[in-house]
């Protein structure tokens, strides 16, 4: 019922305990100040379709969910420089869907997943992880690192844009990729060699990777009906590669073009071992085909699509239009949001399982598609328009 970093009705306060159905009364930015959330408890749903424009953004504190049976649906978390050297967002707990969210602005990863089963990302973005921001390592822009035995991960849907590397970067265990989309990626630093520290030691730097996702040793990774597009830093000509190591990969119905829709490649068959038959698959999905997924993406991916904000709705664009960059500080970009706050009070709760899911889902109806985005150019590159049904 509050914006407040802490105490009752803020959202820290919501998300303790066990058992919650988390619903906003309120709208605007929570400004976290340094001080992370983490819902570290059972049977915790976060529906922040429920709130009103412009929903719920988190600011300048790391976001987790280490417990189990959770679900986080339409929240935008953005950590920005000035705050250590952390990761805007974590998932090590089982059982955890993130449902709509994006995770923007990381210093260490943005959205990095560590030691899981049964976790799947569904919709969200992951944007503009900072490159030279005083990070120990150097550069690093980083999108997500995927480490510690996961079993069972899934994303679908998930958009990466303006991220050097690591989108992901799979370094254990087994991930089922689909209908995932990957914008401007780049030359970036990646424990090998010299460490990095500048723009100019970038463009000259041998030991730097150019990667899209990338898979150590001993992994298994199902790549499918996915879609990679040559941004203005990109490099990269595989959709899958090795790191340092030797993977194992499935991969069928991808697309992967540069900035003019000439095709590239999908596997690098030096460090990946291709495999004939996907090692994961959940029950029963079915994926859409490539182009289709991808004008799907872009207009109904990350929170509130059909409400997007002015960060959300310019990074999307830029994927339209072609252009945008891997960023150093949030102010490179307009800096962190400020917003008016807005309330909607909710009255009541209806009673019963599938009652309640029929009311959320109306409230995530009303903001479900982006109608306004351009996507001729894309049409004209990948050559096809079979999102108009989203129309």
């Amino acid at each position: 019922t509050n914006l407040d970093s802490s105490g009752a009705g803020s959202f820290r306060d919501c998300v303790s305990g066990n058992n919650k159905l988390v619903v906003f009364g309120v709208g605007g930015v929570i400004d976290l100040d340094g001080n992370s959330i983490d819902i570290g408890g059972s049977n915790i749903t976060v529906a922040g379709q429920t709130a009103p424009s412009p929903g719920i953004t988190l600011l300048r504190a790391n976001f987790t969910a280490s417990g189990s049976d959770i679900v986080v649906s339409h929240i935008a978390v953005k950590l920005g420089d000035g705050t250590g050297e952390d990761d805007t967002s974590n998932i090590t707990g089982d059982n955890v869907v993130f449902d709509h969210l994006s995770a923007w602005w990381g210093l260490d990863e943005t959205l990095s997943i560590h030691t899981v089963n049964n976790v799947t990302l569904f919709k969200c973005l992951i944007a503009e992880s900072l490159q030279f921001t005083g990070h120990s390592d150097g550069e690093h822009s980083k999108g997500s690192l995927i480490n510690k035995g996961c079993s069972k991960l899934s994303m679908v849907g998930t958009v990466y844009a303006h991220n050097a590397l690591r989108n992901p970067r799979v370094d254990t265990g087994e991930i089922f990729l689909a209908n995932h989309v990957v914008y401007n990626w780049g030359p970036g630093w990646d424990h090998k060699g010299p460490k990095v520290f500048s723009e100019a030691e970038l463009a000259n730097c041998p030991q730097c990777f150019n990667k899209v996702v990338s898979i150590r040793s001993g992994c298994n990774t199902t790549l499918v009906n996915s879609v990679a597009i040559q941004g203005p830093d990109s490099l990269a000509e595989y959709f899958l590669a090795g790191h340092n190591g030797r993977g194992n990969g499935y991969l069928e119905g991808n697309i992967i073009i540069d900035p003019q829709g000439n095709p590239l490649k999908g596997a690098d068959e030096t460090d990946i071992t291709v495999l004939s038959e996907p090692p994961l698959w959940p029950e029963g999905y079915q994926p859409m085909p490539a182009e289709e997924a991808l004008y799907e993406a872009l207009r109904t991916a990350g929170p509130r699509p059909g409400d997007r904000d002015t960060h959300h709705a310019r990074v999307f664009k830029t994927i339209a239009d072609g252009n945008g960059d891997v960023i150093d500080s949030q102010d490179d970009v307009g800096g962190y949001p400020t917003y008016a706050p807005t309330t909607r009070p909710i009255d009541s709760i209806p009673d019963g399982v599938e009652a309640r899911q029929a009311w959320l889902d109306e409230l995530e109806d009303e903001i479900a598609v982006d109608r306004s985005i351009d996507l001729s150019r894309l049409y004209t590159l990948v050559g096809s328009a079979a999102s108009d049904r989203l129309r």
